[in-house]
């Protein structure tokens, strides 16, 4: 809890009081002050000459430093439900994507090699040497970045994290977007234009150049894990088969002989007369055997889909840099040229300043959206320039 980890702030807070107090009465004994109880109750209401002013400079700074520490935690608590929501979404895309077929517009107007590694129910690479008893993969971060459908579940929490991004980019330059997330900005721009309506009276360039600035920062500091768990029942990895991705009960129930796999029909077709699927139906003409043949990234259809999102939240200066070191250490730190670095390909662009950041984690699992369709959904994107 956010609360048990701040506890060891507010201690630090009471032993700055305590070591100011310890300071007041060496002053006071020092000065060789004498106590009047019979004024000590007037004090309060006395405003000659400077005790006023030595009143308000010795304990505004503990109070605005109190203040702000109790403004970061509210921040905190609020970026912690912006997370674990933007975790939902990402589960909610991914059940999405997964059973979507991407490809490419390539050069010469066909599809790329990328777009063939992520046919239905496809994404990532899982590697194709896991022991039969597995039951849970990981898709690396890597992976997830090279992927159509990985960056666009990616996206999906990035662009729930947005609201607590902050709206001034910490580095000295401009941030840099590339291609598919200059299209993205420009939709946030034109959505924003729009919800404001007339009464939006700030500058076009301003409004583009802080959703820029949020959009970049979430790029940058909001990663995702999507891991797959493989239920027991279904068979394991190395035997999983076309039989089981079509429908597992139709199987069990068409093989009470003990017949093989290839040799079990086809089920029947919704809304045909035929008996069975026919090649010009079951698979899309041109990808033969593409539904039939197993794919070692394939996602099963009963598949649990687990998706990690962290966060790293920029904090107040001040209290924040105290509240982060205090609590996270190192891991609450990041390094303003590398995290500039790797959007930009050059890590020598910034200099080596720090971003003091609280590090938030959250997770959502839901469950594939279903079988293996029948008639594949084609989702078709423009190659970046």
């Amino acid at each position: 809890m956010v609360l048990e980890k701040v506890a060891f702030y507010w201690l630090v807070c009471l032993a700055i009081v305590a070591v100011l107090l310890g300071v007041l009465r060496l002053l006071i004994t020092l000065s060789g002050a004498q106590r009047r109880r019979r004024g000590f109750a007037g004090l309060h209401r006395d405003q000659q000459g400077s005790v006023q002013s030595l009143s308000f400079v010795m304990t505004l700074p503990v109070f605005i430093m109190i203040m702000m520490g109790i403004i970061q935690i509210g921040q905190i608590m609020l970026a912690k439900v912006v997370v674990e929501y933007a975790a939902i979404t990402s589960t909610r895309a991914a059940t999405v994507w997964m059973s979507q077929y991407t490809f490419t517009q390539g050069q010469d107007g066909q599809t790329d090699q990328r777009s063939q590694t992520e046919q239905r129910n496809c994404i990532g690479g899982k590697n194709v040497t896991l022991n039969r008893s597995d039951s849970t993969y990981r898709i690396p971060t890597e992976t997830i970045e090279n992927s159509s459908k990985g960056m666009r579940i990616a996206l999906a929490a990035q662009l729930a994290c947005l609201p607590i991004c902050p709206s001034r980019w910490p580095a000295a330059d401009e941030p840099s977007l590339s291609g598919t997330y200059q299209k993205t900005h420009a939709i946030l721009v034109k959505a924003y234009k729009a919800m404001a309506g007339e009464k939006n009276t700030a500058p076009q360039e301003a409004i583009s150049k802080r959703l820029k600035n949020k959009l970049a920062y979430s790029l940058a500091n909001t990663q995702i894990e999507i891991e797959m768990e493989h239920p027991e029942n279904d068979p394991s990895f190395r035997r999983y088969d076309h039989a089981y991705q079509v429908n597992r009960a139709y199987y069990l129930s068409q093989n009470q002989g003990g017949v093989s796999i290839n040799t079990i029909p086809l089920p029947a077709c919704p809304g045909s007369s035929a008996g069975e699927c026919g090649g010009d139906v079951y698979y899309a003409p041109g990808y033969s055997q593409e539904a039939l043949a197993f794919l070692p990234n394939q996602v099963g259809w009963q598949d649990r889909i687990t998706i990690t999102v962290r966060h790293h939240l920029a904090l107040l200066p001040g209290p924040g840099k105290l509240l982060s070191k205090f609590v996270h250490g190192d891991a609450g730190t990041r390094s303003i040229g590398e995290m500039v670095g790797q959007r930009e390909g050059n890590k020598e662009t910034e200099q080596d300043s720090t971003l003091y950041t609280w590090p938030l984690v959250a997770k959502a699992s839901t469950i594939n959206e279903g079988e293996l369709s029948i008639l594949r959904y084609e989702q078709f994107f423009i190659r970046d320039p």
